[in-house]
């Protein structure tokens, strides 16, 4: 992800580390011996969702989930009712 030239703060935010961890690694200082990993094995580049962003998010979702859910049943039982 360095490699590719993302934000240290974008990689911290992904790996759920320290951003000073990052700067280890972008210098050498920690992990030098891990090779370079392809693109196409690489996350999506950032930014990343802040925490509490992806926690407003779950709640929405599983809002959306919720609705979804009903939906389904009403449609599951009219459509036993229409096979009476």
């Amino acid at each position: 992800m360095l490699a590719r030239g993302d934000r240290q703060h974008d990689i911290a935010a992904w790996f759920g580390v320290n951003q000073g961890r990052i700067g280890q690694i972008s210098t050498g200082e920690k992990f030098s011996e891990v090779s370079v990993a392809p693109a196409d094995k690489l996350p999506p580049q950032g930014p990343y969702l802040a925490g509490r962003d992806a926690h407003s998010a779950m709640i929405a979702l599983e809002a959306a989930a919720e609705t979804i859910n009903t939906a389904l049943a009403l449609i599951r039982e009219r459509a036993k009712e229409g096979h009476k």
